[in-house]
């Protein structure tokens, strides 16, 4: 069917199955390399869940049962099999690893996914999925996996969606973006496919320049996320709650150049039934620059897994020469990259 990528000779698909399994165990010895070298407390965030967890069982919220319940649930098995906060915690971060190895399989598996992939994912986002993001982590992977689903307006996609709202209340970020792309087909011509592309550049620039000229816009939304139960954590990430140099570093002004590289170069290279997903693509780049002008680049990146895991599954590696020997030199820049962001959530 033309705009859809032919299924591999049998001969193909095993040499692309053996560049992908040596690729997920390359990253099995890495996460453990890491789990035999770095105490778990040395990670970010690690105060922050000891805390979440003794307030969870010690005076739990009247909402602890519904909200995020998912998260909230497993924490709390974990501490029941080990009754120390700390050392519940610790274990947590140790099968945070296994987690996220299940889920990259589950939502990048060999057949329609490259090591390319796999790879770019770990190293540009795996320091955080995999070492920090204890509660979110699913939440990722479950709205990245309901995306691609909402591409085909398949309905599974919402069961993904409901289930990543009970591991992590911040998928309500991505679902704007999730109800453009699963009703497009309503949407005008002009807000589909490679149309959309001058309009989303428009919107950046208004963007842009709307948070430079009028703050108070900032301030107003600050204020309406304060009295949201669900959006309120954010706030915990903004300049106004926590120190500039606490929040905020140099990495994630790199961290944004990347993204908008990244995005701009998958808009432009994406044909076919990839097309689709565009939308959802660049609305969510417009939530991600909103968030890291309006409230700071630590919310902003925590929404960035939400576009950027269903991109990278997605990215047409071979469109920009990264085969054959180049391949050599995309192992070499990935792992600097990993080295990078790993320092990031290393304290």
């Amino acid at each position: 069917m033309t705009g859809r990528n032919p299924v591999p000779a049998r001969g193909a698909f095993a040499a692309i199955s053996v560049g992908y399994w040596v690729t997920i165990s390359a990253i099995c010895a890495c996460i453990g390399a890491i789990w035999l070298t770095t105490k778990p407390g040395n990670f970010a965030d690690v105060d922050t869940y000891i805390l979440y967890l003794d307030q969870l069982i010690h005076f739990p919220p009247a909402n602890w049962w519904y909200f995020e319940v998912l998260s909230n649930f497993y924490l709390i098995t974990i501490h029941y099999v080990f009754p120390s906060v700390e050392y519940a915690i610790f274990i947590a971060h140790y099968l945070l690893g296994v987690i996220f190895v299940l889920l990259v399989i589950i939502s990048l598996p060999p057949r329609t996914s490259s090591w390319h992939s796999v790879l770019f994912l770990f190293c540009i986002l795996g320091p955080v999925l995999a070492f920090v993001t204890l509660r979110a982590t699913p939440a990722y992977f479950l709205v990245s996996a309901g995306a691609l689903y909402a591409m085909r307006r398949d309905p599974r996609a919402w069961i993904y969606i409901i289930i990543a709202f009970l591991f992590h209340a911040s998928t309500l970020l991505a679902l704007p973006p999730l109800l453009l792309l699963y009703f497009q087909r309503w949407w005008p011509n002009s807000l589909k496919g490679r149309r959309a592309l001058w309009i989303f550049a428009v919107a950046v620039a208004l963007l842009l320049i709307g948070m430079v000229v009028l703050p108070q816009i900032i301030s107003a939304m600050i204020s309406l996320i304060q009295n949201t139960p669900y959006l309120s954590k954010y706030i915990a990430y903004t300049d106004e709650v926590l120190p500039v140099d606490h929040v905020t570093s140099i990495s994630h002004y790199v961290f944004m150049v990347f993204v908008v590289i990244f995005s701009g170069a998958f808009l432009i290279s994406s044909s076919g039934d990839v097309d689709k997903i565009r939308i959802y693509i660049m609305s969510s780049i417009l939530v991600y620059l909103f968030t890291f002008i309006a409230l700071s680049p630590v919310a902003a990146f925590r929404q960035a897994p939400f576009f950027l895991i269903p991109m990278i599954s997605l990215f047409p590696w071979k469109k920009f020469g990264i085969n054959g020997p180049i391949s050599f030199i995309f192992i070499l820049a990935c792992a600097g990259m990993f080295v990078f962001q790993f320092d990031q959530v290393y304290i």
